[in-house]
């Protein structure tokens, strides 16, 4: 289509083949994390507790450490 644009005289079907593209390229996108943010938590010694793999702290996942 930018190729097919590059040819066309016509500035109207021009700008449609280069709209048509960009929309195209802009489904195409991959996503990716260029940066994430590092999650630090704290705890006391006599809990015991993972990380959820969504990050998000949830009480009821901690349990007391029995020593």
């Amino acid at each position: 289509m930018i190729e097919q644009s590059g040819q066309t005289l016509d500035t109207e079907r021009r700008s449609a083949l280069l709209r048509t593209a960009m929309r195209l390229s802009m489904q195409d996108l991959p996503v990716i994390p260029l940066w994430a943010r590092p999650l630090v938590y704290g705890l006391r010694n006599d809990v015991e507790w993972q990380p959820r793999p969504d990050g998000r702290p949830d009480g009821r996942d901690m349990r007391r450490r029995v020593r």
